[in-house]
């Protein structure tokens, strides 16, 4: 049987919107969940509310506090690629940390404030990087070929939790801060990620797939004696521990909207601190434990906020980037 002609116009059109796809969603990346406004290689749970809009301006995410309390390690597209910026909290002055053309996410600052991980797509392979606080001396410390991403510094600095596809779906893994030694931590079939290492080094909160939705679990530094923190009927996700380790700061969906939500270490009182009206991510606490910074996006406006921990105070730290419907 003869195969159906197709004209060249229509072949071009064919050609034109595959590419595109591709271009969108490198991998296996996810495109549509709100934050952060680029890919980054993590699940984005179903029914979350999408916003159709693009970014005409700048837009800042995934802050990091400092370990002196004095300045933010960001990621910001001021220009156009996602790169990671040092921001100071009291003059809002900016210092660019990484250039290429990849685009470089999630920075964590060391105990000791002396350097930041983050990863990066700079290979064409996501990769886990560290950086001097200044920006110097980049060196790629996964060297892997899967996707490695999220990474967090244990308390004492010695080595860093983290995600990876490397033996099929993602799990957690942990290596020595100079990228050796990298151990699996958790072996379930379904998808373990957003590590978070407690701050006596005890413990590792992340994000687990296992019972059909996103829920936060903890366990062992050595990945043992696992625990389910949180079951709600929406999706808890990006779990970050408090300073003092007595409680942990996320993001559900249980009241229909991506909200921030405190809870205490062993998953009892969780409350939402933010309004309503806001769809939140990527919290982080303050070094007093006495505030959460934030990627926001409320009143048409997206970028950093801090709130305090009962839920008051909330003021923006960026400048407002602009999203056009």
């Amino acid at each position: 049987m003869a195969l159906p002609r197709v004209s060249w116009p229509a072949l071009l059109v064919i050609l034109v919107i595959g590419l595109s796809s591709l271009l969108s969603c490198k991998g296996d990346l996810d495109c549509g969940y709100v934050p952060p406004a680029w890919c980054t290689p993590q699940r984005d749970p179903e029914n979350l509310p999408v916003i159709k809009a693009k970014l005409s301006q700048r837009e800042d995410a995934q802050p990091a506090a400092s370990p002196d309390g004095e300045h933010l390690a960001l990621v910001s597209n001021l220009n156009k690629t996602p790169s990671i910026y040092e921001m100071n909290l009291h003059d809002s002055t900016r210092l660019r940390l990484t250039q290429n053309y990849g685009g470089d996410w999630a920075p964590r600052w060391s105990p000791d404030g002396s350097e930041i991980v983050f990863f990066s797509y700079r290979t064409r392979n996501y990769e886990i990087y560290v950086m001097n606080r200044d920006g110097s001396n980049q060196r790629n410390i996964s060297n892997n070929y899967a996707s490695d991403s999220n990474p967090d510094w244990s308390p004492d600095g010695s080595h860093i939790v983290f995600q990876s596809d490397r033996d099929g779906d993602s799990e957690i893994y942990v290596m020595k801060s100079d990228g050796s030694d990298q151990r699996r931590m958790t072996t379930d079939p379904s998808r373990d990620e957003h590590p978070s290492w407690s701050p006596d080094g005890t413990m590792i909160a992340f994000v687990s797939y296992r019972d059909d939705r996103a829920s936060i679990y903890s366990m062992n530094s050595d990945g043992s004696n696992l625990i389910r923190l949180t079951v709600s009927h929406g999706h808890d996700t990006e779990p970050d521990w408090s300073p003092d380790g007595g409680g942990i700061v996320f993001i559900s969906t249980r009241d229909g909207r991506q909200s921030v939500y405190i809870m205490n270490s062993d998953g009892t009182d969780a409350h939402a601190i933010s309004g309503s009206t806001e769809l939140n991510s990527n919290p982080d606490w303050s070094q007093d434990g006495a505030r959460i910074i934030l990627q926001s996006y409320r009143a048409g406006l997206r970028g950093i906020d801090m709130i305090n921990v009962d839920g008051t105070g909330l003021r923006r730290l960026t400048d407002h980037s602009v999203l056009e419907e």
